[in-house]
């Protein structure tokens, strides 16, 4: 093969490089078997690049040889511009790859994050409402036992005011009989037992009115 046909071989390849890199650059082509092409497109560019090199050199004639060296170095400086052109292509999709996989970890740990205060708040709301429910429960207690104090209350004064029905006017015609004077007149022991009725049943002031109207 003559250094002729090999570098319109190598100028075709690095046409079609060109093209591949651009559909992946657009995003047009991102696959494996694109990306895959293209790295075997470059390899084979850069050994036509040493080989037109060891061709130059080994030509006799000083214009062949110059002109061969002149094709190899300019290939060779298409390669290097190709390649990197690919390997700065690959650095942004990890870049960006690696951007996407920090954000979602980031989401992740505040999701778990807003997941943990969140039973937080939970087991404090039910806290809450259990103290709440407790004291309403206190609450209930004491008002059982004051609705249970007045009925008892208010029973004893049913009690009560059934006895002074029937103590009052007893008490009333006993203390006006004239067989039985007021306390302090007659029967010292009965009347001490009169007067004490009347202070327990604590009607002394109203009876002995009652008895001073008569």
């Amino acid at each position: 093969m003559s250094s002729a046909i090999l570098h319109n071989q190598a100028q075709k390849q690095i046409h079609q490089l060109h093209l591949d890199l651009q559909k992946l650059e657009s995003g047009s082509d991102t696959s494996s078997a694109l990306q895959g092409q293209i790295t075997a497109t470059l390899a084979s560019v850069k050994r036509a690049a040493e080989d037109l090199e060891e061709w130059g050199k080994r030509e006799t004639s000083a214009v062949k040889r110059e002109k061969a060296l002149d094709r190899a170095f300019k290939l060779n400086q298409d390669y290097v511009a190709l390649r990197d052109r690919f390997e700065r292509h690959k650095a942004r999709v990890s870049s960006s790859m690696q951007a996407m996989k920090d954000r979602e970890e980031l989401l992740g740990r505040r999701t778990g994050t807003n997941v943990k205060h969140a039973e937080q708040d939970t087991v404090l709301l039910m806290d809450q409402i259990l103290r709440e429910h407790e004291s309403l429960n206190n609450t209930n207690s004491r008002l059982d036992e004051y609705i249970l104090m007045g009925r008892q209350a208010l029973s004893e004064l049913v009690e009560q005011r059934g006895m002074l029905k029937v103590c009052i006017p007893n008490l009333q015609r006993m203390m006006t009989n004239e067989n039985n004077p007021p306390c302090g007149i007659g029967d010292a022991e009965t009347n001490v037992g009169y007067c004490k009725l009347i202070g327990t049943l604590n009607l002394g002031h109203s009876v002995y009115r009652t008895t001073n109207n008569h």
